[in-house]
């Protein structure tokens, strides 16, 4: 089911790319990067501790609504039923930016709660957003100069 879903995804992404590089032609190389980007940051989210840290962060932003509708009707609380139904509401209208806060809120509890996971702290410094317009010159430097 990982790969499965690792394909998908990774389909989609170079459908977006395939999308992007037809209207900015020269731009190859930065679609290229975004594209292996989004695929470490899709391998990195299905790690187990990433995952849990993925289903926290989903009902931080999305799941007590679904909480909040079901016990509202349920139990015939009008407030409740609306605040968890209109919050839905909006998390379905196109455009939402709730998925990449709900990564971003994900990442952040990662680094909070496994502070001393050194390899997934480390596949987690490597996602930075910085790394993909870099060359590989401005790379070895930044490299070179970590090491001394």
């Amino acid at each position: 089911m990982k790969n499965a879903t690792t394909a998908v995804i990774a389909l989609d992404i170079l459908a977006i790319a395939i999308t992007i590089g037809l209207q900015f032609p020269r731009s190859e190389r930065l679609i290229y990067r975004l594209m292996r980007w989004c695929l470490d940051l899709v391998k990195v989210l299905f790690t187990p501790k990433l995952l849990l840290t993925f289903g926290i962060a989903w009902f931080i932003t999305n799941g007590w609504s679904y909480v909040a509708l079901a016990v509202g009707v349920r139990y015939h609380i009008t407030w409740l039923a609306t605040v968890g139904g209109t919050w839905l509401t909006i998390l379905w209208i196109p455009g939402t930016p709730e998925k990449i806060l709900t990564v971003a809120i994900a990442i952040w509890l990662a680094k909070i709660l496994f502070p001393r996971d050194t390899e997934l702290q480390a596949q987690l410094n490597k996602l930075k957003l910085v790394e993909i317009n870099k060359t590989k010159k401005e790379k070895n430097a930044n490299e070179a100069r970590n090491k001394n």
